[in-house]
């Protein structure tokens, strides 16, 4: 009888154990689970966050690159003076605009120069004059303008010059209070001497003269 009751005894520890042991690994799978379900969570928290990171990385280097751009716009010189195909290529470093008006009610006149009046003129001498409606050089952007050009490479040189009651056609590029850009598409020269003719193209990139 106490080997069966030590038996029965033995049994019944042995189930208590054999049920803890279950109950064991059973919350030792939980557990288990419930770390990788944590960890699938923050896997995708993790996703989201680089994610994040990468559309703010992307658009703090789109704004550096938008600064740098404007830096560079704002340091780049601006083109002055004239490139025109006249015969030749024709180049002069300096180019001055004015815009006056005589009287009031009449047009304006624009003058382009590649020196600046009242000054010792410079070679090749380029002298552009057209009558505008505006106020101030902005006022010309975008319009094409009706001009007389007239040009003399060298001091003892011909001078050529738009045919008398003739013109050429400006067209503004751009125009600022200060600088105004023109170009001219297609135009023709005659020599004042012997009336033979030149053909004539380019731009001309004028300032305002300092102020003295």
């Amino acid at each position: 009888m106490r080997v069966l009751n030590m038996m029965r005894a033995v049994q019944q520890q042995c189930c208590k154990t054999s049920s803890a042991v279950r109950w064991g690994k059973l919350s030792l799978a939980a557990a288990c689970t419930s770390v990788c379900l944590g960890a699938a969570g923050c896997g995708e928290k993790l996703q989201d966050l680089k994610q994040t990171v990468s559309e703010k990385v992307g658009q703090v280097v789109e704004k550096a690159e938008g600064a740098v751009q404007k830096v560079e716009q704002k340091v780049a010189p601006q083109p002055e003076g004239i490139e025109l195909d006249a015969g030749g290529a024709l180049r002069a470093e300096a180019c001055y605009a004015t815009l006056t008006q005589v009287r009031a009610g009449e047009p304006a006149i624009l003058q382009l120069s590649t020196f600046e009046q009242g000054k010792r003129e410079t070679y090749p001498s380029v002298y552009v004059r057209a009558e505008v409606s505006a106020a101030s050089l902005a006022d010309l952007q975008g319009k094409k303008l009706q001009a007389q050009v007239y040009l003399q490479n060298q001091a003892d040189g011909p001078i050529w010059q738009t045919p008398v009651g003739g013109h050429v056609e400006l067209t503004v590029l751009t125009a600022t209070k200060d600088r105004i850009t023109c170009e001219l598409i297609q135009g023709q020269l005659v020599n004042a001497a012997d009336g033979s003719t030149l053909p004539i193209k380019g731009k001309f990139f004028a300032k305002l003269p300092s102020a003295t």
